[in-house]
């Protein structure tokens, strides 16, 4: 496999980072390189999709799909799953919620709001709110239609009055598998 020029550097900015060397040193000898170590770090991912390792030519990437799995579509929701993730983690709740996890939760609703049945789903929506304590998980989380989720906002599901209870029972339900 052929790297880029950038993808050495940092990968030998790395290296001299763990055999704790100035950089100018380890080029200065470049016999010392052993050029397997070079390979195994940082390059190597494993998909959030299929669980296989893969190699990236981005250390930096926040992609976390091999190319067999990505497609614009995973990747849009993924960033948005990342987000909502990043947000719990800001109020050091549970935050393991994955893409995986989020498409099986809109498969089984029919990419719907899982309230109405009825709306396109427009965001993630957590059944008890983040501010209330509920974390981004797979047993918390239910894809919304902007009507629905403006009618619940930020409220608990037990003081809900604007959504039917046979809906809320409906997502309780469900979200119950995964608590």
């Amino acid at each position: 496999m052929l790297y880029s020029f950038s993808q050495i550097c940092s990968a030998l900015v790395d290296l001299a980072k763990t055999k704790n060397v100035d950089v100018s040193t380890l080029l200065n000898d470049l016999e010392q390189v052993n050029w397997d170590d070079l390979k195994k770090l940082n390059f190597d991912r494993v998909c959030s999709w299929c669980n296989k390792p893969y190699r990236t030519g981005n250390r930096y990437s926040r992609d976390h799909f091999c190319p067999q799995c990505w497609t614009p579509e995973r990747h849009k929701i993924s960033l948005y799953v990342y987000l909502q993730v990043r947000r719990a983690e800001r109020y050091q709740l549970p935050a393991t919620l994955t893409p995986k996890e989020w498409f099986a939760t809109l498969k089984y609703f029919g990419w719907k709001c899982a309230y109405c049945q009825v709306g396109p789903y427009d965001c993630i929506e957590h059944f008890v709110p983040i501010k209330q304590g509920g974390g981004t998980t797979r047993g918390n989380c239910v894809p919304a239609c902007t009507s629905c989720d403006k009618k619940k906002r930020s409220t608990h599901p037990d003081l809900i009055k604007s959504i039917p209870q046979e809906d809320l029972k409906r997502v309780r339900k469900y979200l119950k598998r995964f608590s």
